[in-house]
């Protein structure tokens, strides 16, 4: 059996979009990322979200949905000051909103371990990584710091103002 070329092309465009449809029918096609944690499913933090799940693209409002903590209380620790809207705030423009004035960087995973601390959960760093000295006070105002994360958090605090 020959296949002409008009023939082959109707077959492959069905095929594409028909698998398409029928993945979106079956819920698998996502043409946009999840802003949802997952859950924990080990540890001493068992069926709490996960801060590692923390994006760069995720919105303290995101943040604030998926644990609780304010997008006020995000912008507040880590000194956000002039936007338009801390609740549209993303976690990646942490590093530039600092630039280059601040030595030490301050981004995501600074984010991811801020809520670790604030909320009690298990955090497993695995790079070093750097507070803003407000968000450092705000986790020594909550008291619930081991010896070991506030002796982390006293040497990895960083002066942005």
């Amino acid at each position: 059996m020959k296949l002409k070329t008009s023939g082959l092309a109707i077959i492959i465009v069905v095929l594409y979009f028909g698998g398409i449809f029928v993945s979106s029918l079956a819920g698998f096609w996502k043409t946009e990322s999840s802003k949802n944690a997952g859950l924990i499913e080990i540890g001493n933090s068992i069926g709490q979200k996960d801060p590692k799940d923390i994006k760069g693209s995720f919105s303290f409002n995101d943040i604030n949905s998926n644990f609780g903590i304010s997008a006020e209380e995000l912008g507040k620790a880590f000194e956000i000051k002039n936007v338009e809207s801390l609740g549209a705030f993303k976690c990646k423009d942490l590093e530039s909103y600092y630039g280059e004035d601040i030595d030490k960087e301050i981004g995501t995973n600074s984010v991811r371990y801020f809520v670790a601390l604030y909320k009690g959960i298990e955090f497993e760093l695995t790079e070093e990584t750097y507070l803003p000295e407000e968000a450092v006070n705000i986790l020594k105002e909550k008291g619930n710091l081991t010896k070991e994360n506030l002796d982390y958090i006293e040497k990895h605090t960083v002066n942005v103002r």
